[in-house]
């Protein structure tokens, strides 16, 4: 019985995920300017990386076979790692909604029509990035395959890739992206304490900006 919840949820999971980015991925204004060199590997891959995932995940479940190259079977990191993938959607729902109008697909990025800085936004700079590395971290903890790890460093190294570009991009859009980078993270939230230490100084700085005499010589 436990199985068929597992199975159910995971087949629910690549569900969401393949009809959220169905839509979106066939959606996005192709018409804003391109930015980066995009990613064309990862737009051969990424899919394909992404089935093997939840297949691997789906047959560890029933099957214990070499070819999977588990490292555990334990029923605990197995609720964990579904857990943390169960997770995941919840970001990424978020994510996608605050972000709007403003997608597209990290192998074809397009320049936004603002820089989003609300909602999730405020606390990470990628989120969507950061819930599709949970799901993936999730799927590699529940399975315990080195298979999943693989998919997962594979995919990380691209997002890395990819907002390398997307923060060039936006700096220049938008110089106050600069301070904005101070205050959140990359994919995860500032702890507490050192994103109210940084809000302070951001605070200040403007504070004081906006405190200094005008230059009026040539008036």
């Amino acid at each position: 019985m436990i199985l068929y919840a597992q199975t159910i949820v995971l087949l629910s999971l690549a569900a969401l995920y393949l009809e959220r980015y169905g839509k979106k991925n066939s959606s996005y204004d192709k018409e804003r300017k391109s930015v980066g060199g995009g990613l064309s590997l990862f737009a051969v891959i990424y899919k394909p990386v992404i089935l093997l995932t939840f297949i691997v995940s789906v047959a560890s479940l029933w099957a214990d076979h070499p070819l999977l190259l588990e490292m555990h079977q334990s029923d605990l990191m197995r609720t964990l790692g579904l857990v943390l993938a169960t997770a995941s959607s919840i970001f990424f729902v978020v994510a996608i909604s605050d972000l709007g109008e403003n997608y597209s697909p990290c192998y074809d990025l397009r320049k936004p029509g603002s820089v989003v800085k609300e909602g999730i936004y405020s606390y990470v700079r990628h989120p969507v990035y950061a819930s599709n590395l949970l799901l993936l971290a999730g799927l590699a903890v529940m399975t315990g395959s080195i298979w999943n790890l693989v998919f997962f460093a594979i995919v990380a190294y691209f997002y890395v890739s990819s907002i390398k570009q997307e923060e060039v991009e936006l700096v220049e859009q938008d110089p106050s992206y600069e301070e904005y980078k101070k205050s959140t993270g990359m994919l995860l939230p500032l702890p507490l304490r050192n994103r109210e230490v940084k809000e302070v100084r951001l605070s200040s700085s403007e504070d004081s900006v906006r405190r200094q005499p005008h230059d009026t010589s040539h008036l």
